[in-house]
């Protein structure tokens, strides 16, 4: 029961408490200080770009950091590349048909998995599993432009930007500028070795009496000589041929098919296309073709950037070109 207030006097009432306002955790500022810094960044635009094409909305971006550092450098993942891949073929089309019923259960959903080196990142359900994915993917694909470490602490930041539309610390056309600038930096340093090995094996091939140079550089010999008609640039050209690098380990080989096969002499690369037309049907030559008119500085699927390659090659036909009609 209430007391009654006094007479003259006003009862004093504590006003309720008001509930507490809940804090927004700031969110930490971003720097870019350095190369692996921005790096790092442009790793997380295109991670956002990519996905938000494909209408993934949100990441757990520290989860997705933490597979790019772990595949850099080649620390123990959580899944495996084939089960990474299999999660985001799947995943990705189910979110763009978002309206659609559930029809079958991810991929490792509520499956939890702990890292014990990160205790606080865990993957629970789809969107750990699918962030984790993502960042394998990624550091998957650029793992092979030679990137082997980047500043993780910014990809989430960028990743974030994109994702939740929020203004980014560098452009599109700027992000896309310095990965090609870094890549190409990395391709060259790769490339190097090859190079010089390559320059050295020319210099003293070429001291061979049995070799011959033409004036772009071009090395060859010849294994079986023929006479006849030569081929022209826009000819196409039937031929068997083996493609080797210094060590002697063969890349390509179009005996193992057993069929030799047919093509534009004007659309293969620059070694092969001057070389053929040195060559009539029936004849077989060896060439060494340095980088420059083989596949550049830049690796070409299994070719290393850089390489010297060396080519066994039979000719077999000629197919002359037809002329354009003229009106």
């Amino acid at each position: 029961m209430l007391s009654q207030a006094q007479p003259g006097n006003k009862p004093v009432y504590k006003p309720a408490s008001k509930p507490p306002v809940p804090q927004v955790k700031p969110i930490a500022k971003v720097q870019l200080k350095n190369i692996e810094d921005t790096i790092g960044y442009v790793f997380g635009i295109n991670i956002g770009n990519f996905y938000k094409q494909s209408g993934i909305k949100k990441l757990n971006t520290a989860i997705t950091a933490k597979a790019i550092s772990d595949f850099l450098s080649d620390s123990a993942m959580l899944m495996s590349i084939s089960v990474a891949d299999n999660f985001v073929n799947t995943a990705v089309p189910r979110i763009q048909a978002a309206e659609a019923k559930r029809k079958q259960v991810l991929l490792i959903q509520n499956k939890i998995v702990t890292d014990a080196a990160h205790p606080t990142l865990l993957i629970k359900g789809d969107n750990d599993t699918l962030s984790y994915a993502v960042g394998m993917s990624i550091a998957n694909f650029f793992r092979q432009f030679g990137i082997k470490s980047v500043q993780t602490s910014t990809i989430p930041a960028a990743v974030s930007d994109i994702l939740l539309k929020r203004k980014q610390l560098i452009s599109d056309s700027v992000a896309n500028a310095v990965m090609n600038v870094y890549i190409s930096k990395l391709q060259a340093e790769k490339a190097e070795k090859n190079i010089r090995e390559g320059e050295a094996f020319l210099a003293i091939n070429k001291t061979r009496p049995e070799g011959k140079v033409t004036e772009s550089g071009l090395q060859y010999e010849i294994l079986k000589d023929s006479t006849g008609e030569k081929p022209a640039a826009t000819d196409t050209v039937t031929v068997h041929y083996m493609g080797t690098f210094i060590s002697g380990s063969s890349f390509d080989n179009s005996y193992a098919g057993g069929n030799p096969i047919s093509f534009p002499l004007n659309g293969v690369i620059r070694g092969w296309t001057e070389g053929l037309q040195l060559m009539s049907v029936g004849s077989k030559y060896k060439f060494y073709v340095p980088y420059t008119l083989a596949y550049g500085p830049s690796d070409y699927m299994s070719i290393p950037g850089g390489s010297m390659l060396i080519f066994e090659v039979e000719l077999f036909e000629i197919k002359k070109a037809v002329p354009k009609k003229t009106e």
